[in-house]
């Protein structure tokens, strides 16, 4: 803690120990090459230890400059302001990436309340009264702000313990060490929306496969046995959740994690890192709020921030930054609609032009076939014709039965006709 001379601002100040670093290095070495050499054992290649890897080189990035943290500081105190969560001020004037001056929060931390709890109950509730700190007020600000910074901005905070949340008068909250700090990904955030709002109307079935599409790429296995024991346990937890006699931990999401964990583990699903990152403040966030908060509900906390999700979309269209983006949007969709038009007729001309090559291939074809039965229907009448004009002959002009021949042996079986007769019927052969 240190005051500034300018203004006799009381600061704290948070130094990095000059060799941790160097202690740190080997340690990583170490884990890189245990996970190089795990890698090598295709039977547990599910587990994805590479970027488990790299989440780790990244927590220890984060932990070891403070650079980083003193802009998430600021990025955070700018998101959760309209959350109503305090962050302290960053000072970037005076820190670097060994020291971090940041506003001194006064206030009580939610590890020493608990603390203090067990120690001496009766003076706690009186605190409690005299700063007028309700803690269930308390609670849902920091689950709603949990679930706002995970589906909704662009960062988290990554490790919501007791020691770094500060119980505010007025039922206020402050957040502090932002040196883990998690990104959820805007598709991720949608998968992971799409999946709490299938749990929250118990389509338990579809729960189940949108909880999948977390950690896709999937192997090519059966999920169908996984699909199954996911279905059983949303059901049951769903049941249990009502039941506001049963434990914390068996209504609240501890359980529901416990649950799906193992069931990842023993269908050996691809662990999602990133994910599982997210996952892990949202535990550690349920073990405080099973002290200050014991009548949790989950799924009604969850049902208030879909209402509020919908409340901030309609009241963001309807600001003038956004009517003015929609309004370019959709003057920029109206000006391309003359070039999209010349695509589609370009597009149009050239399907055409293959329709009609196709066409004159088959018309090719058919006239190929046409063709050679006309050849053979000729072919045909041309020897009929020359049948007839052969027993005309042998009929009318000269006996032909002597000479051996199949053309003259049929020729004797024709009908008698007379020479008009034969005559007229090589006219209509012609």
């Amino acid at each position: 803690v240190g005051v500034l001379r300018e203004n006799g601002m009381k600061v704290a100040i948070k130094v990095r120990r000059p060799d941790v670093a160097k202690t740190f290095e080997p340690d990583l070495s170490l884990l890189r090459l245990m996970v190089g050499l795990l890698n090598r054992f295709r039977s547990i290649e599910y587990l994805r230890l590479g970027e488990a890897m790299w989440e780790v080189e990244e927590l220890a990035a984060e932990e070891l400059d403070y650079r980083r943290e003193a802009d998430a500081l600021r990025r955070m105190r700018k998101l959760l302001r309209p959350h109503g969560i305090k962050v302290p001020k960053v000072f970037l004037r005076w820190s670097t990436g060994r020291v971090l001056v940041m506003e001194f929060i006064e206030g009580v931390r939610v590890s020493e309340y608990l603390a203090m709890k067990r120690a001496d109950p009766e003076r706690v509730e009186t605190w409690l009264a005299e700063n007028r700190i309700d803690l269930q007020r308390v609670g849902r600000r920091l689950y709603q702000s949990f679930l706002r910074q995970r589906l909704e901005g662009h960062l988290f905070h990554g490790d919501l313990h007791g020691g770094n949340m500060i119980l505010l008068r007025d039922s206020r909250v402050a957040l502090i060490d932002f040196g883990s700090v998690g990104m959820q990904p805007p598709e991720e955030q949608m998968k992971f929306r799409r999946y709490l709002d299938a749990v929250r109307h118990r389509r338990y079935k579809t729960a189940a496969e949108r909880f999948l599409k977390i950690f896709e790429p999937l192997p090519p296995c059966d999920l169908d046995d996984l699909r199954r024991d996911l279905y059983r346990v949303y059901r049951g937890w769903m049941a249990d959740a009502d039941v506001h006699e049963l434990p914390f931990d068996i209504r609240s999401g501890l359980y529901l994690y416990e649950r799906m964990s193992k069931l990842l583990a023993m269908h050996r699903i691809p662990s999602n890192w990133a994910w599982l990152r997210g996952a892990r403040a949202e535990y550690t966030l349920y073990a405080c709020l099973k002290h200050l908060w014991p009548d949790f509900n989950l799924e009604d906390e969850t049902n208030r921030w879909f209402r509020g999700l919908q409340r901030r979309a309609a009241r963001r269209a309807m600001k003038p930054a956004s009517i003015r983006r929609w309004t370019n949007e959709v003057v920029a969709a109206l000006s391309e609609i003359p070039r999209q038009m010349d695509n589609i007729e370009e597009d149009m001309g050239e399907r055409m032009e293959r329709y009609v090559l196709r066409f004159q291939s088959t018309t090719s074809k058919v006239s190929q076939s046409m063709a050679g039965l006309i050849g053979v229907t000729i072919l045909g009448l041309s020897t009929f014709g020359l049948w007839l004009v052969t027993a005309g002959i042998h009929q009318h002009v000269l006996d032909l039965s002597g000479i051996r021949s199949w053309l003259l042996r049929s020729v004797a079986s024709a009908p008698s006709l007379t020479i008009g007769e034969w005559m007229a019927a090589q006219v209509v052969l012609h």
